[in-house]
């Protein structure tokens, strides 16, 4: 609430031309209030009267000084580089803009010049009077002439139609008189904002005098604003630094992920191109397989058949040996027999060598068998040991995955964090630039009290001084004043002049005792005082005044030449 009514009626007061400003602070000052006004919004020149707001936010006396195209081309790039600020914020900024200014915050009057040393000063005069002291203005067009800070200016007054002001320029003090109407008022705020400086400067110097170990205070004080500014300032970078460490940790990190994903994604893309061809490898073992296992069906069923063709044979063998046997008597078939048993006995021996081919190539079949079963029970716990390699590697892939996003959120938190810190940094700087202005506002108070303070000690050792003369020649002129009055008196009294003396009663022990006092009093030896009308005291003079404290011979010392003289 103090925000909003501070930016009213600062507000106002810019728009009237009571701040002259160069042109950048104007068009910065410009987009600032439209976007109180408005808020932000993407093309403002299209979507609201930019024309009638230019004309209402920017003073004249300032919109003149260039055209207004360019005035628009210059607020409306200021406007669209605001758009992370809120109302609130730019609100801050205008204040903060205005505030740092030599006469901001200042209350204006208007004055004609009478008497000015210099000779800088025009016929009328803008006098702005804020904490920093007193600025004078050119009322038009209005501008910035000159500022008297509050150590410069000695001495001020005023009357019902000037004031005037004792003030230095250039070390040299001259006297500033204007006309006016508004002296006390100008007087008064004058002597409210020095009220202030120096409430503050002591309210600070006596608690850096009270938590001060030596007591020191013009070498070691500081204001607690600028130490807790300092400390939040150093706290904020160093939490920015680690936040940078911090970040940089993580990116090295994220990258270092993200180069193992990668050469992870090749080793998988590799074993996948490996399980590809030993598949490939396993179906053409496979097929191998089938064909070796057809084979070796049709060698084991030839095998059968050569067998049973031996058998056969044998047996045809057998059943010839019997009918040799038995035609050995038949001496006619003794020679066709034996042919026969010859042919026979060569098929025999071609059958027996074909089963001995046979027989060996089934068992070179057998052997090749059991190599290839080997090899594909080999290959098959391959593939499985490539199946858990693949799901392991899966497992990895989807685990660094979500490590990467995770990392991917605390960088992102982290640089949330750095953003806010880089902004509270700002802050913090900016008030810390402003306590470091108060801190030199208060040194220059401080030699201004200094010179205050010595101005008060000379000023007061020279009315000590004349105090005492003072004092010195009241006694002196008392006794010449008694002197006198007793020559005179004696002169008088050897002349037989009636003179009139009055002596006062002392209170009795009764009236003491009822707590009566007394109304008559003696201001000095001449002169007898008692309340009159309204309270108001009436004085009567006499040649001689004896107080309730005299004596007889105190009476008798004054009038014995009176008594002398009537006797």
């Amino acid at each position: 609430m103090f925000v909003q009514l501070s930016y009213v009626q600062l507000q106002h007061d810019y728009i009237l031309g009571n701040y002259p400003v160069g042109r950048e602070d104007a068009a910065q000052l410009s987009a600032l209030q439209m976007l109180v006004e408005i808020g932000y919004i993407g093309s403002p020149e299209l979507s609201v009267d930019w024309t009638s707001l230019l004309e209402r936010f920017l003073p004249r006396q300032i919109a003149i000084t260039r055209g207004k195209r360019e005035w628009e081309m210059d607020i409306l790039s200021r406007y669209c580089s605001m758009e992370n600020l809120t109302k609130d914020d730019a609100r801050q900024q205008f204040l903060r803009i205005l505030r740092s200014l030599p006469y901001g915050n200042s209350v204006f009057f208007g004055v004609r010049k009478i008497d000015d040393p210099i000779g800088v000063l025009p016929g009328r005069i803008i006098l702005g009077i804020n904490k920093r002291g007193v600025h004078f203005f050119r009322p038009v067009p209005k501008e910035y002439l000159h500022s008297a800070e509050l150590r410069d200016i000695m001495q001020f007054g005023s009357s019902n139609t000037a004031v005037f002001f004792k003030m230095r320029v250039a070390g040299v003090l001259h006297i500033f008189q204007f006309e006016t109407k508004q002296g006390e008022e100008i007087c008064v705020a004058l002597q409210t904002h020095i009220n202030d400086v120096m409430l503050r400067r002591y309210s600070k110097a006596r608690t850096a005098a009270s938590g001060s170990v030596d007591g020191d205070v013009s070498n070691n004080f500081k204001p607690p604003s600028a130490q807790v500014h300092e400390k939040r300032l150093h706290e904020l970078s160093r939490t920015i630094e680690v936040s940078q460490k911090k970040s940089e940790q993580l990116l090295e990190e994220l990258h270092e992920k993200q180069n193992q994903e990668v050469k992870l994604q090749e080793e998988l893309e590799g074993l996948k191109d490996s399980l590809r061809s030993e598949k490939k490898n396993l179906t053409e073992v496979e097929c191998d397989r089938d064909r070796l296992k057809s084979l070796c069906a049709e060698k084991d069923a030839a095998l059968q058949a050569a067998l049973s063709q031996k058998r056969s044979v044998e047996t045809r063998l057998a059943n010839l040996s019997n009918l040799t046997l038995e035609k050995n008597t038949k001496n006619s078939l003794v020679g066709a027999n034996n042919q026969v048993l010859h042919k026979l006995q060569d098929e025999l021996k071609q059958q027996n060598e074909e089963l001995h081919a046979a027989e060996e190539r089934m068992q070179r079949l057998g052997n090749e068998k059991i190599f290839l079963e080997q090899k594909i029970t080999r290959l098959e716990s391959k593939v499985q040991e490539m199946e858990v390699i693949e799901k392991k590697l899966e497992q990895e892939r989807q685990s660094l995955k979500l490590r990467m996003i995770e990392l991917e959120q605390k960088v992102e938190i982290v640089t949330q964090d750095l953003a806010t810190s880089k902004s509270s940094l700002a802050i913090a700087n900016a008030d810390l630039a402003a306590s470091q202005n108060n801190l030199k506002e208060l040194e220059e108070l401080r030699e201004m009290k200094e010179d205050i303070d010595r101005k008060n000690e000379q000023t007061a050792a020279i009315l000590k001084m004349q105090a005492s003369q003072l004092a010195e020649l009241e006694v002196l002129y008392k006794e010449e004043q008694v002197l006198r009055k007793r020559y005179f008196n004696t002169i008088e009294d050897m002349k037989g002049k009636i003179r009139v003396f009055c002596r006062l009663r002392p209170l009795s022990e009764k009236e003491i005792s009822e707590k009566d006092r007394g109304l008559l009093t003696s201001i000095d030896e001449f002169t007898v005082e008692h309340p009159w009308k309204d309270d108001k005291a009436k004085q009567h003079m006499y040649d001689q005044v004896f107080d309730g404290n005299a004596t007889q011979e105190d009476v008798f010392e004054d009038t014995r030449y009176l008594v002398q003289s009537a006797v």
